[in-house]
């Protein structure tokens, strides 16, 4: 890499009107074939304003929406790349500034060195190498504090999280760094801040490329290089001071004391039904045709001549992941379990929701006596704590995976961990409270109804309940994978759910379930442990009193059961199919979240690289 200090950085609009926000692929055509060169040893800055500005990073970086279809190849100093090749040498830095937030950024940097850096590094240079960002991106003051930010959280300003994100990005020290407005969201002060982080940056010889949305003129003074487009095509391209003078040229002149951004987005915007503005901007990119024709034979030849591929030594190894899975589950690990930690509120809530529903519960239904009353009154309450179990451990999995989800999928994207060892860890570090909290509730609610006094009979009741909750929380996290939001996976719950309470056996009897309904009872995990529980209750109950008032007497445990349409003989398959559902649907997560990671490097997309696209470094 040309290690000469430069910073170029190059502003591409492509202002038109487009209902779905895309783009021609004359465009990107254009801004490959001709600009290639200026990727050597530049950064630039490209502001393709409601027309996929963002598409364009995703696909430089084999990360492609489903939206779209990309075609061609990308080569690195003469030789075809994947994505795994190309995120070795490349960082990408996206909008959103994404953090476990009750991490410390100290914490956070750690975390991401200790998977980022490999076994090539010694635990010892790896937190060297975290001071070493802090102070060179200046977060030193801010590095004890929590990231905060998510639900009124105090924490770190915007403009230390933007330089967090930059950190988190070059502690591998990447040879090329992609940012997505990295101004977006911050202050005039913030923002030129920001931009002179890149600037720093770019005059260590680094090739930075990024897109920022209409800058102010103390952050657009930062550029020396200009790119516009207009309709798919270039209008200008050039020394940022020279602009004004090209535009003058052509009739165009920006008045004194006025933005030139801001000008050049009027000149070269697309009003809607006005003819005449698609004929001006026509003649615009005419004219910057004219004078630049010979430049762009130069390039295209030089473009052609990189057909003969040469590969300077690489440190790609092959490995998708810089860190072991054991060392990554390890640090998922630590890192979840000082979140929930760190989440006192939260556990209080929890405490308190065990301990109020328990005792509501247990004195409502207190003391049930073995009567016929108490066989309607007994199988409510354990149905009903069955509900409530589920219910609580649903909402509460699919509430808390979303926002974890979105760090988890970029992280996945930048190969720091894997998707299955984030579940695998999460689970381990979530089953304490999984277990802890609803037994606190069965618990209360057992002794204080009085279900029954055999010891074996309450563990056994107690186990079958928390491996429900467990199962629900799966399911949970389930919905949250296959879901684009919250409100879309808390919409889902009740479709999905409710027909499994319905079918449980409880509220319809198992042989009154019409025909075409019975197999929702077969993948319900509320069926096979309301049945488990009744068998494990009644099967130990022998007599049962009747009451002289009533013509009809059940006697014993075995004939509950038989009213219910519960087999004795199903217990064991109940658990076993229980044990399976358990494991099902946090399984099943972990899968759909990593083909979800992986569908997004397929090369389908409508936008189509023509021809390959070279990084000379």
């Amino acid at each position: 890499m040309n290690k000469r200090s430069l910073f170029s950085i190059y502003l591409v609009c492509l202002l038109r009107f487009s209902t779905k926000g895309t783009f021609e692929s004359e465009t990107l055509v254009t801004f490959l074939r001709s600009y290639f060169k200026m990727l050597r040893n530049s950064t630039f800055r490209i502001n393709f304003i409601g027309a996929g500005k963002t598409t364009l990073l995703n696909a430089l970086n084999f990360r492609n929406s489903t939206r779209y279809l990309v075609s061609g190849k990308i080569k690195l100093n003469g030789k075809l790349v994947n994505g795994d090749e190309l995120s070795n040498r490349c960082a990408y830095i996206q909008q959103d500034d994404l953090f476990i937030t009750t991490l410390t950024v100290k914490e956070h940097l750690t975390f991401m060195a200790m998977l980022k850096m490999g076994a090539n590094f010694s635990k010892e240079q790896k937190v060297e190498r975290v001071h070493e960002i802090i102070r060179e991106l200046k977060i030193k003051k801010c590095k004890d504090t929590k990231i905060g930010g998510i639900n009124n959280k105090k924490g770190i300003s915007g403009g230390e999280k933007r330089r967090l994100s930059f950190a988190s990005e070059i502690l591998t020290d990447p040879q090329i760094l992609f940012c997505d407005e990295p101004t977006s969201g911050l202050d005039s002060n913030m923002a030129l801040m920001t931009v002179q982080t890149l600037a720093n940056m770019a005059k260590k010889g680094k090739i930075v490329v990024c897109t920022i949305h209409q800058p102010a003129s103390q952050v657009f003074d930062k550029f020396d290089k200009l790119c516009l487009l207009a309709e798919g095509k270039v209008a200008y391209f050039g020394e940022r001071e020279s602009a004004l003078d090209f535009f003058k040229s052509i009739s165009y002149e920006c008045p004194l004391k006025y933005n030139p951004a801001d000008f050049y987005i009027d000149i070269l915007a697309v009003k809607r039904n006005k003819i005449n503005n698609m004929n001006n901007l026509q003649a615009i990119c005419e004219s910057y045709e004219k004078k630049t024709l010979e430049t762009l034979k130069q390039i295209d030849e030089e473009y052609r001549k990189l057909d003969n591929p040469y590969m300077t030594k690489s440190s790609y190894t092959g490995k998708r992941y810089e860190s072991s899975y054991f060392t990554q589950f390890v640090w998922l690990f630590w890192r979840q379990l000082l979140n929930t930690i760190r989440e006192p509120l939260a556990t209080r809530i929890l405490i308190v929701q065990s301990i109020v529903i328990g005792l509501f519960l247990g004195f409502t239904y207190y003391q049930l006596g073995f009567d016929q009353a108490g066989i309607q009154n007994k199988n409510g309450l354990l149905f009903i704590t069955l509900m409530q179990s589920c219910l609580s451990y649903l909402f509460g999995a699919a509430s808390q995976i979303h926002y974890q989800w979105q760090v988890t999928y970029r992280d996945s994207k930048n190969r720091v961990y894997s998707v299955l060892i984030y579940f695998i860890a999460k689970i381990f570090s979530e089953l304490p409270q999984n277990i802890i909290f609803p037994a606190l509730t069965i618990t209360i609610i057992y002794w204080l109804a009085g279900v029954h006094p055999d010891i074996t009979v309450y563990f056994t009741i107690l186990l079958l309940l928390i491996m429900a909750s467990n199962t629900a929380v799966g399911f949970g996290t389930f919905l949250a994978v296959i879901t684009p939001n919250l409100d879309a996976t808390i919409g889902l719950i009740g479709p999905t759910f409710f027909p499994m309470l319905i079918f449980s056996g409880f509220l319809i009897n198992s042989k009154s379930i019409p025909v075409y309904f019975v197999w929702i009872k077969y993948i319900s995990w509320v069926y096979y442990t309301n049945e488990a529980v009744m068998i494990t209750l009644w099967t130990r109950v022998k007599e049962i009193e009747c009451n002289g008032m009533v013509n009809f007497c059940i006697k014993n445990g075995h004939e509950v059961l038989k009213q219910l349409a519960f087999d004795e003989k199903n217990f064991y398959l109940d658990v076993g199919m229980l044990i399976v559902m358990v494991l099902f649907w946090p399984t099943l997560s972990a899968v759909i979240g990593f083909a979800k990671n992986a569908s997004l490097e397929s090369n389908f997309c409508l936008i189509k690289f023509v021809r390959y696209f070279p990084f000379k470094l």
